[in-house]
């Protein structure tokens, strides 16, 4: 303390010399300037660029509402306000009060008596039913109705919509923008499927996602293409993604155990799908090889199997099943006819009296299966198979010169043949230079909403 002092009285001694008065200026002026060097940032109290300019630091009123005083105030630009005189919320005769909510205070517009609010600020006076009896509308005003014994207005349209009445009916109509019906308009956002993104539709004037339903298997997803929704199997799954798609467990039997083998990229039982053993036989798999022998007490015959020799029947109900009675020995009808067809299987029902059997492709196969079963070829995403297996176009598209799947549109002059979307000339329509199918309206000809090109104005040169 008495160093400071003393620092003190020196430094009021050197005040009546002008030179050390200069000295001292100097000195603090080079101290501040060395701290904001050393420092990089203003003193406490000050802000901005430390090594351009520092100035004082402006202080607030306040940072939030609750930083202010009075209730019916609230912190606007760092500022308390009345609130409702800042931002005028309410019109007249509605009042305005400011009520205490967390973080922000709220303005409420209140409406006196005899009034009733209408949104926005807005109060409404409240309507008295008036007690005009009658008995038919043309005892009403022309713009009322007779409703209930008394004269009322008759409009209740929907929301979007406007009312007038004429001879005491109402008539609503929708507001320039919207569509709609009786129950209400909405805001009319397309007309038709080309309005929207390949990946949505236009459904009840809104462009709506196309997979919005996701109407595909397990392990499947939707994607939307020309408009329309396709599902595709998942990444490492393979199947009829419409019906559900199985995990990819192998691409060659060596992926597989080697009591399995690799059928349609899983790995199934071989006995169970490939191999047709004869009857008395069972089915054993080496190194992805199903192999037949005979059951224990059966022998091999090379004509006939592994039969008994007792083993004799007279009707197929004399055999065990899956077995048929074929010249009186019980055998396996599918080994003993082979009723089936290339890439097919058959399995034998247990039918009462007379067995039956029943020829299926395999797996991923289709065709006739009693003839013979084509692998089904691959189809692109936005294609599908039909009934016979065929690669076509979904319903209401058709392919275009880039055989690709397209929306034909038969009320812009297109129609669809041969599984081709093309131009219909026999409507009136014509192909371009540029290969565009447009009706020719230079020359008089127009567009009808039923795709046809017709001639209402002849040009006069």
């Amino acid at each position: 303390m008495r160093i400071i002092a003393h620092q003190q009285k020196q430094s009021a001694s050197l005040k009546t010399t002008p030179q050390c008065v200069r000295f001292k200026i100097l000195f603090k002026h080079f101290m501040k300037m060395l701290i904001k060097c050393f420092s990089g940032k203003c003193v406490q109290g000050y802000i901005g660029n430390p090594y351009v300019s520092c100035y004082m630091e402006p202080k607030v009123e306040c940072n939030i509402d609750s930083d202010c005083p009075s209730l019916d105030q609230g912190c606007v630009n760092n500022k308390c306000r009345y609130l409702c005189e800042e931002f005028k919320p309410c019109n007249s005769p509605a009042r305005c009060q400011v009520v205490s909510s967390p973080f922000v205070r709220t303005m409420v517009c209140i409406c006196p008596d005899g009034y009733i609010s209408a949104g926005n600020g807005i109060c409404e006076p409240i309507k008295s039913i008036k007690t005009i009896g009658c008995t038919t509308d043309s005892e009403c005003a022309p713009h009322l109705a007779c409703i209930n014994a008394i004269c009322e207005d008759p409009c209740n349209c929907g929301p979007n919509s406007e009312c007038r009445v004429k001879e005491h009916k109402p008539i609503c109509t929708c507001r320039q923008g919207f569509i709609g019906n009786e129950f209400g308009c909405v805001k009319i956002g397309c007309t038709d499927n080309s309005e929207c993104a390949p990946t949505h539709e236009c459904i009840n004037r809104q462009c709506q996602h196309v997979c919005r339903g996701d109407n595909c298997g397990n392990r499947a997803e939707c994607v939307g293409i020309n408009h329309k929704s396709v599902c595709t199997c998942e990444p490492g799954y393979t199947g009829i993604p419409e019906s559900g798609c199985i995990k990819i467990e192998c691409q060659s039997n060596s992926d597989c155990p080697t009591d399995k083998g690799c059928i349609n990229h899983r790995c199934d039982d071989l006995c169970a799908v490939t191999a047709r053993c004869g009857i008395n036989e069972i089915c054993s798999v080496f190194n992805h090889r199903p192999e037949c022998s005979c059951e224990p007490g059966y022998i091999q015959d090379i004509e006939k199997g592994c039969i008994l020799q007792e083993d004799v029947c007279r009707s197929d109900d004399d055999c065990r099943s899956q077995t048929a009675c074929i010249r009186k020995e019980c055998v396996n009808p599918c080994n003993a006819t082979e009723p089936c067809g290339v890439n097919s299987i058959c399995k034998v029902l247990d039918t009462p009296i007379v067995r039956t059997m029943i020829c299926e492709c395999l797996p991923g196969y289709v065709g006739n299966a009693a003839i013979q079963c084509d692998k089904r070829a691959y189809c692109p995403p936005d294609k599908i198979f039909d009934e016979y297996g065929n690669c076509v176009c979904p319903p209401g598209t058709a392919r275009n010169i880039d055989e690709e799947c397209v929306f034909c549109d038969i009320y812009k002059g297109y129609k669809i043949e041969n599984d081709h979307c093309i131009c219909a000339l026999e409507r009136g329509m014509v192909i371009d230079e540029r290969g565009n199918c447009i009706c020719p309206e230079n020359f008089g000809y127009k567009l009808t909403s039923r795709g046809e090109c017709i001639l209402v104005d002849v040009p006069e040169c």
